[in-house]
């Protein structure tokens, strides 16, 4: 007994000790999670690109693709991204353009050729003249041949002046001269009406590239809704602790 009192003694010192120096293990916070990156095949570019989720959809709007399109046609597909598309209206626009001015000119020129050939063979004097008249005077010989027709017909609205200070008064050597001269107004007159083919070609290739333009960007703006169902967002989260990892915990979010 006397020999065991000092070792109680001892350990009864140490036990307070050591509850105060016990150390106090604290548990260490997760790792911070890392968001993967998804992989979205643009149908558009066909090429892979990456997206995060964070990175905000930019939609194309159609009503800007239509009004492009309807400035220059070809200019709302390139705003979709489908140029390889566009460039035909676009072409067929240049083209139509230099048929209207062809057309115009040509048609200008033996318009003015035509009546510069009637002031020289029938008199006639080509001011302040409309086409109505320049086609009477391919109807008939003369001024008076027209008149005395009119007055068959009752209509004397219709009635030149015959006389010659008038400006209105002609008269063609043959008429075989009257009839050349009338060939030419009349092609002169068919050059007129293709430019108004032309014309409607225009109007028509522009309502063709705003509608195609309008399809692309609402094909466009589909492939994003299509990437957001078919790619879900994938966030992991790391079990451990003292920076040993036990596990890995994966979750899957998608817009629908």
């Amino acid at each position: 007994m006397k020999f065991l009192l000092p070792v109680f003694l001892v350990m009864g010192c140490l036990i307070p000790i050591a509850a105060k120096s016990q150390v106090n293990f604290q548990p260490l916070p997760a790792p911070r999670s890392v968001p993967f990156e998804t992989v979205k095949l643009d149908d558009q570019v066909g090429a892979l690109s990456m997206r995060t989720d964070s990175e905000p959809v930019k939609r194309k709007s159609p009503f800007l693709a239509t009004v492009y399109s309807l400035l220059l046609p070809g200019m709302g597909e390139l705003y979709a991204g489908r140029f390889d598309r566009g460039k035909y209206p676009l072409v067929s626009e240049g083209i139509l353009w230099a048929g209207v001015a062809g057309f115009s000119s040509w048609s200008s020129w033996v318009r003015n050729d035509a009546r510069l050939f009637a002031a020289q063979y029938a008199g006639v004097d080509r001011r302040g003249k409309d086409d109505k008249f320049f086609s009477d005077i391919g109807n008939y010989r003369s001024t008076r041949e027209y008149n005395a027709a009119k007055l068959v017909e009752r209509n004397l609205a219709a009635l030149y002046p015959e006389d010659p200070s008038a400006g209105y008064y002609w008269e063609w050597p043959d008429d075989e001269t009257r009839k050349r001269y009338r060939e030419q107004r009349i092609h002169g007159d068919e050059l007129s009406n293709a430019v108004t083919f032309f014309v409607l070609g225009l109007v028509a290739n522009r309502v063709w590239s705003a509608v195609e333009s309008a399809l692309f960007v609402r094909r466009y703006n589909q492939s994003f809704a299509d990437g957001r169902t078919r790619w879900p967002f994938v966030q992991p989260y790391f079990l451990g602790r003292f920076g040993r990892i036990d596990g890995v915990v994966l979750a899957f979010s998608a817009d629908f």
